[in-house]
Order: structure tokens, then C-alpha cells, then sequence
């Protein structure tokens, strides 16, 4: 182990030095570079965001170009001293055209739009498109060049955040309607992550993975100054993941780039009021200064939330705070460094239980409580008033109803009161909830970058990312857990733009990274839990109500427990090649060697101690041409080699002991986009991916694959309209029968009223099943189509619904959900530094369920009725 470490060492110092050579050789040799920058004005002196600005090189005849941000704002870095073309259109203005010369100290050049011979007036910030649909800012986030969505050979889905607010985007389940690929049921009450493709989604900050957050905290989408959903796994550059794609979180602070070209300060103060109670507002400053001669900017933003929701017994709460800052120490090297602090209390809950077909359409639920008390201190059961697994019990046959009831003992003790059995009449609002559970999340996330642009052609990049979580939380049916991961990833890219024939440009990104995670995960879940004991209708009692890991004095511990750590030492690089101009290939490769170092048990045995070091490989190859009339078709394959981790970021012990932590998907996808400039964007793919992922009660591995069409469409085709819509067909199946953790009794052969005080579990091939099998609660079509308008300059409103198909619950349940279109639309105004914002969601009150994430057979959870929210904002 020393001389492992050693040589760890030894590797990391000498990257460290092989980078510094190199960034000092190529500094010498290109320290004539300068830039290009200034800000987009009319004549009246009012900046002109997003105005279209292209520079073309006058000796290579190379173009680049950038939009002007919110301040009017644009720059240019790493520019080879020569004579440039200078390209301005924005809607409205005359097409602005002017020669200049680059010497070698940076250029600043101001621009002055006039206006067009048929405008009389524009807007103060003259915008393209100003509802912000339409994509037309280059990202980084699929393979790590600054491209336009529309040259990404990949379906990827941008919404800033006020298209959210628009669009009632409020958590990650509500995605749907602004991305295709997006639809998220209930994952235990609490939206951390998006699931994408029939797969639970990665979440990204700003490009770099942070820790596990399925059903962790609430992911704050009204803290991101735009998400990025991208289908797929991630770039090489990035390390591998989940083959469904990734949420790149961008937050608000990122601003702080656009904060250094602020004339004074600028900020917004917002506030939200709303049905049950809905409370939560924030404020944000960007601050311009300069370090000696060269800008700066400091962002912040500050947000809290305190709101009760439609569900009794159901609040969220969370404070969170962001700064940023952005700084340029020469026209070359830029520092970039943030921080996030989170804080998150909700709870956790699973939404309906004893589900039948007649509770799904009539709201009928059968009442009863069991027919045995077994706790002894009139408040809940504990380790003492029954020995742990005695209400578990496992099927081995399709009919349970002999062996079952050959024991007398253990049937009462599962059986409902017949006293008190009766239908009756469930209201939505009531769920899985009581008094004394809680989710508590703590989350610190902080990042440095270093840039430097030796020229226009090479780029140096050396980024630091740090995530932290403490997550604790119970439910008194039975489920307490505890995780606390932290990561450290430091990354450096060089990347180099060479054109080595006048009909050929390459991009590419070499570079290496080393990323450390630390993690304790719990979970006290099988010895005492049994949801189907407690009747909703009249909720929590002591004799459904089970005490853990945080009420009983040490008594329950977590039967599931892995503590540990791995390394990942990465290497890679990716490449972009645009030949005539029309054909372009991008293919990327990636080595990762993971050392994983875990403690732990599975079923509360003792713990055992596993260590491993194993490399995978993950690639991507695309390509791509430019047709006329701006259609450009695509085909991606992509393989992706990660870490099979669980919902607290660890891996289980068995699996670094069987060499199965590393888990191998696949995706083949082919699509047609076009663009007209920044009035109309559109996409249409196919796809299928596989996937493998490790089962820790069978300690095997199950197998997924999933088939689908994506169409999205985004467009700005008249001056007072945008229209968009998301349309998703998929087939997510399970390639191997599943083991359920839950299975109604009524498929058993048994009553439901002589089983519901306890549960059973089994394998699902004891009901003839073949495989594949349809994925429970993935409806196959989901379609979201949305329009907004602007009635006056100032009056305007967006309406759209989302369309979803009826699906079933589960893998054996014959319950299925019907199909159902949920409305919901806002009114704005705007008066000069003024917005108002009245959205409302569900807006025909319609009743309809989603399926609970499949640990047991069949959960559902009703959807909340119409809720309206009042949000104003003040921009000064």
C-alpha cells in the first residue's frame, strides 16, 4: 500500500511539473497574443444584448463568433495580431460591418447599432429572441468545445430561468416541459434527480459530477442561471456515467463573467407567494472592478425557501447561498473560483399504499389496521416487541395461501382487524407521511479554474471541484439512512485548434485528472418495514409506526453499511474535426484506472473489508454533415465504463470483492437537426442504450435496455410568439426478471385484509414472467407543447400542457394509471425595472397518479390539484 502511494505521488508530481514545462514553454513562444472586446450599444447609448458579434481572420479566414450578454457585453481572447472583419446583426438594427487591426495589446472596441429603415423603436436590450427559447449559446457541456447545440451530435435541452419561471419549472420533475427524454415520476417524495431516458439522470455543476442525489435533497432549480439536459453519457473529458444522460446544474453566480463588464452595480431581488402556503425568496448583486487595469466581477446570490405543499404533513425548507468571482489577470490568464452552501429539511414519503385498480379510479381504499398490537409502549414498535424479519416473508410459489396460512402464528400476525375493515373514500392530499419523519441534507460545493489562452489555437485549462454532503433521514414505516460522501477532482485540458489544410479546421482536448471520494452510507430498511401495515385514511398509530437508527438508543443499527474510499487517475482526449466546412467527425477516448478501498455488510452481518484496482475504457465516436436548407443529420456511439454507486455515493463491499463495481452501457443514437439562426431551432432522434446495474440482495447484476424517438422544437417565427415542444416515445425494459422487495398479496392468493400487517418479497419469476419486461411507471409517450405571447410590449402569457400516456405500476401489478394532460401557463408584466409573474399549475384541476420508483411492486402517488404562486421581481 505505501509503495502504491508512492507512486501515486510520484505520478501526480510529475504531471505537475510536465504541466508547469509546458506551460511555460508555450508561453514564451506565443506571448504576442492580445483580444478583442467591448460592448454592443444603440444609438441612444442602451446596451443590445445578444446581438449576433463575428470576427473573421483576414489572413485564414477563420470566423469566430459570440452573442453580447445581458450588459451588451462580448470579448474575444487569445487573437493573433492581423486584420479582422467585425460582423454585428441584431433584429431591428442595420447589419453593423467594420475592418480592424489587432496589434499586440488588446483591442477595445465599443459598437454603436442604427437602426434598421423599417423600426421605429426596439426594446432597451434590443434581444433576438426575447423569450429566450431558442438556443444559440455555444456550450461545453456534451464534449467540451464551445459548439452550438445544433452542431452537437447529441440531443441535448437548454432552459434558462426565465423560461422556467414562464414555464412553472419549480423542481426536476417538471422538466418535462421544457426537455424531451425527461419524464420523472415520485422518487420517495423528494426531486433530486431527473430521469432521463427511463433511467435515473447524473447531476453535473458546471460540469463536473457531483455526489449521489437520488431522493437526497431537493435539487434548487430556481438557483441555476440555466440547466443543461443532456441525453447520453457524458464526454470523455468528463468520465463516465449513466448511459440516460445528466442535469448540468449552472448556478446563478456564474454571472460574475458578465458582472466585470457592468458599468455600476446591478442586482434583482425576488419574491414568491403561493398556494399552501409557498414562501421563498432571493437577492443577487454582480459587482464590477478591476485588478490594476484589468476588469473584474463578484457575483452573488442569496435564496430561501419556506413552504408547506398540497399534502398534509408535507414542507420544504432550504437556504442556499452563491458568490462567484471572475478575474482577468491579462488578456490571457483568467481566474475563475465559486462557492455553494445548501441546506435542505423535507421528508421523505412514498405517496399511497394497498394500491388497487378501484383506489386508481375511484379513490376507494380498503381501511383497516392490523389485527395484533405489537407495541408496548403505546408510541411505536421496537427491537423488542418483535424480533426483526417477522413480518417479512418470502414467496417461493405464485400461491402462498397454503404455506401461509399453515402457520397460525405468523397469519394473525400479518392480518387486518376485521372490525375495522371498510372502503372508504381516500383524499388526494393524504399520504405516507408522520410527524416525526424527516430528510435533513447539507451540501458545500466550491470550484477554481484557471484559464490561459496562449493564442488563438492552443488553450490551457486546470480546473479544482469540491462536493460535500451530510444527509440524514427517517420514515416511521420502517427506512432510516444516513450518507455522508465528499469528492475532490482536480482536472487540466490543453486544447489545440490547428488548421493544416484550407478545407480542414481540428479541434482537440488532451488532459489528465485525479479524482478522490470519501463516503459512509447506511441504511436500516429490511428487518422493519412493512408499508402496507399502515391505513392511510387514518394515519400514523403506534402499531404501524416502527422506531430506527435515530429513535432507538442504539437498538437498530443500519443492516446495510459500506464505509471506504476510491481513487480514478483519468486520461483523455477528444477530437473535432470540420472538413468543407459541411463534414464534421468527433471521437473521444478515455482510460480510467479506479482503486476502491470498501468496509462493509449487506444484511447487518460482520463487516468485511474488500479492496481492488481495475481499468475501463470509455469512448465516443459521431459524425455529422451539413445538408442544404440547414438540416444536419447525425449518428453518435458511445461506450461508458463507470462506477456502479449507490444512493449515497458508495460502493458495496461485494461488489469490489466480485469485481462487478464497474458497470458497462452502451448508446447508438442517430438524429437530424436544423437551425435558422435565432428564430427556429429543431431535433429529431433515435436511440437505444443497455445498461448493467448491480443488485445487492441478489448480488447480481440486473440488465437494462431502453429504445425511443425524441423530437423537440423551439421557435421565435413571429415578433410577438414563440412556440415549443418536447415529444418523447420510449421502451425502457428489464432484461432480466426482477426480485421484488414487495409483492401485493392478492397475487399470492391471499386476501389482502388477512396480509396487509405484513409484506411479502420474492422473485417475480414465480409468476411465469419472461423477459424482457416492460419498466413500471416509464410511460412509453410523454408530449409537451408550449406557446407564449406578448399581448402589449408590456402584457404577456404562456400556456402549454403535458401530455402523458397511461402506464402500469409495476412489473407483476395489473393496476395502470391512466393517460392524463397536465395545463399550466403565467401571466407577466413588465414595467421597466418591474416583472410580475402569476403561474399556475394543474391549471383544470386534474386528478391524476405517477408511479413510485419500483423497490416494491406497486406505489403510486397522487398528483397535487391546481396551485398558483405570485412571483415579482425587481431589477436594479
Amino acid at each position: 500500500m505505501q509503495m502504491l502511494r508512492h507512486d501515486i505521488a510520484f505520478l501526480c508530481t510529475g504531471l505537475v511539473r510536465l504541466s508547469a514545462i509546458t506551460l511555460f514553454t508555450i508561453t514564451a513562444a506565443f506571448s504576442q497574443m492580445s483580444s478583442i472586446s467591448g460592448t454592443v450599444k444603440d444609438q441612444s447609448g442602451a446596451s443590445v444584448a445578444s446581438a449576433m458579434v463575428a470576427i473573421t481572420d483576414d489572413a485564414t479566414k477563420t470566423k469566430k463568433t459570440k452573442l453580447s450578454d445581458v450588459s451588451g457585453a462580448y470579448e474575444f481572447t487569445g487573437i493573433a495580431p492581423g486584420g479582422y472583419k467585425v460582423d454585428v446583426q441584431a433584429p431591428g438594427f442595420t447589419t453593423f460591418l467594420k475592418d480592424v487591426t489587432v496589434a499586440g495589446t488588446p483591442l477595445q472596441f465599443d459598437i454603436s447599432l442604427e437602426l434598421g429603415h423599417d423600426a421605429t423603436q426596439v426594446a432597451v436590450e434590443g434581444r433576438i429572441d426575447p423569450y429566450n427559447v431558442v438556443p444559440s449559446v455555444p456550450t461545453q457541456s456534451i464534449f467540451g468545445f464551445d459548439q452550438t447545440i445544433e452542431d452537437i451530435p447529441r440531443s441535448i435541452s437548454v432552459a434558462d430561468a426565465e423560461t422556467m419561471l414562464r414555464y412553472g419549472v419549480k423542481t426536476v420533475n417538471d422538466i418535462v416541459s421544457v426537455s424531451s427524454g425527461s419524464f420523472t415520476g415520485s422518487y420517495f417524495g423528494i426531486p433530486g434527480s431527473v430521469f432521463l431516458r427511463g433511467d435515473i439522470g447524473d447531476n453535473f455543476f458546471r460540469g463536473f459530477r457531483r455526489v449521489e442525489n437520488r431522493g437526497n435533497f431537493q435539487t434548487p432549480v430556481a438557483a441555476t442561471d440555466h440547466i443543461e439536459v443532456v441525453k447520453g453519457p457524458p464526454s470523455p473529458i468528463y468520465g463516465g456515467g449513466r448511459v440516460g444522460g445528466f442535469l448540468n446544474f449552472i448556478p446563478k453566480s456564474t454571472r460574475s463573467e458578465s458582472a466585470k463588464w457592468l458599468e455600476h452595480v446591478t442586482g434583482k431581488v425576488t419574491v414568491t407567494y403561493g398556494s399552501y402556503d409557498e414562501k421563498r425568496g432571493s437577492t443577487e448583486v454582480g459587482v464590477p472592478f478591476k485588478v490594476g487595469t484589468h476588469r473584474a466581477g463578484v457575483y452573488a446570490f442569496f435564496e430561501a425557501e419556506d413552504s408547506h405543499s398540497f399534502y398534509k404533513g408535507v414542507a420544504n425548507r432550504y437556504k442556499l447561498g452563491q458568490i462567484s468571482a471572475d478575474l482577468e489577470l491579462s488578456p490571457k490568464l483568467r481566474l475563475v473560483y465559486g462557492f455553494q452552501g445548501f441546506h435542505n429539511e423535507g421528508t421523505q414519503n412514498i405517496g399511497w399504499n394497498r394500491v388497487t385498480q378501484d383506489l386508481v379510479d375511484k379513490q376507494l381504499y380498503l381501511s383497516g389496521s392490523p389485527l395484533v398490537n405489537l407495541s408496548h409502549n403505546g408510541y411505536d414498535i421496537r427491537a423488542g416487541d418483535i424480533p426483526p424479519g417477522t413480518l417479512t416473508s418470502f414467496a417461493f410459489q405464485k400461491d402462498m395461501s397454503g404455506p401461509f396460512f399453515s402457520d397460525p402464528k405468523t397469519a394473525s400476525l400479518y392480518a387486518l382487524n376485521p372490525a375495522t375493515e371498510k372502503l372508504v373514500t381516500l383524499p388526494l392530499d393524504r399520504i405516507m407521511i408522520d410527524a416525526g419523519d424527516f430528510s435533513r441534507a447539507t451540501t458545500t460545493t466550491a470550484y477554481f479554474d484557471v484559464n490561459y489562452d496562449f493564442n488563438d489555437e492552443i488553450h490551457f485549462k486546470n480546473q479544482s471541484f469540491m462536493d460535500w454532503m451530510n444527509h440524514q433521514k427517517f420514515s416511521s414505516y420502517g427506512f432510516g439512512a444516513g450518507y455522508r460522501p465528499w469528492t475532490m477532482e482536480n482536472k487540466t485540458t490543453i486544447g489545440f485548434d490547428v488548421k493544416p489544410a484550407k478545407w480542414m479546421v481540428v479541434h482537440s482536448l488532451a488532459g489528465f485528472s485525479y479524482r478522490k471520494v470519501t463516503v459512509s452510507a447506511g441504511e436500516e430498511r429490511n428487518d422493519f418495514q412493512v408499508v402496507d401495515r399502515r391505513d392511510l385514511s387514518v394515519g400514523a398509530t403506534p402499531n404501524d409506526r416502527f422506531a430506527g437508527p435515530y429513535n432507538s438508543n442504539g437498538q437498530i443499527t443500519y443492516q446495510y453499511f459500506q464505509t471506504g474510499n476510491y481513487g480514478d487517475t483519468g486520461l483523455f482526449w477528444l477530437g473535432d474535426a470540420v472538413l468543407f466546412d459541411k463534414l464534421m467527425f468527433t471521437t473521444g477516448v478515455r482510460f480510467d484506472r479506479y482503486t476502491p478501498d470498501f468496509t462493509g455488510r449487506d444484511f447487518g452481518e460482520t463487516n468485511t473489508r474488500a479492496t481492488a484496482r481495475q481499468n475501463a475504457t470509455t469512448y465516443n465516436a459521431s459524425v455529422s454533415y451539413r445538408l442544404p436548407y440547414h438540416l444536419t443529420p447525425y449518428f453518435t456511439a458511445a461506450t461508458s465504463r463507470f462506477l456502479d454507486l449507490g444512493q449515497g455515493n458508495e460502493l458495496d463491499y461485494s461488489q469490489v470483492q466480485n469485481g462487478t463495481f464497474i458497470q458497462t452501457s452502451n448508446l447508438y443514437e442517430g438524429g437530424v437537426k436544423t437551425s435558422l439562426g435565432q428564430k427556429l431551432f429543431a431535433s429529431a432522434s433515435i436511440f437505444r442504450q443497455n445498461r448493467a446495474s448491480y443488485n445487492n440482495l441478489t448480488r447480481a447484476d440486473d440488465y437494462y435496455r431502453t429504445t425511443g424517438a425524441e423530437f423537440e422544437a423551439r421557435s421565435y417565427l413571429m415578433r410577438r410568439l414563440s412556440l415549443t415542444a418536447a415529444l418523447t416515445w420510449q421502451k425502457p425494459e428489464q432484461l432480466n426478471v426482477p426480485f421484488l422487495l414487495g409483492i401485493p398479496p392478492s397475487l399470492l392468493g391471499i386476501d389482502p385484509v388477512k396480509a396487509y400487517a405484513g409484506r411479502f418479497i420474492g422473485d417475480a419469476s414465480i409468476f411465469g414472467l419472461k423477459a424482457p419486461l416492460p419498466v413500471g411507471g416509464q410511460p412509453h409517450v410523454v408530449f409537451s407543447p408550449f406557446a407564449t405571447v406578448n399581448v402589449t410590449k408590456q402584457v404577456g402569457f404562456t400556456l402549454g400542457t403535458s401530455w402523458v400516456a397511461s402506464v402500469k405500476t409495476g412489473y407483476i401489478s395489473d393496476v395502470k394509471l391512466p393517460s392524463y394532460a397536465l395545463t399550466r401557463g403565467s401571466v407577466f408584466y413588465q414595467q421597466g425595472k418591474h416583472l410580475f409573474n402569476v403561474g399556475i399549475n394543474n391549471m383544470f384541476d386534474k386528478t391524476y397518479f405517477q408511479s413510485q420508483f419500483l423497490f416494491w411492486d406497486v406505489f403510486i402517488k397522487p398528483g397535487a390539484l391546481r396551485t398558483a404562486s405570485l412571483t415579482y421581481t425587481l431589477t436594479f
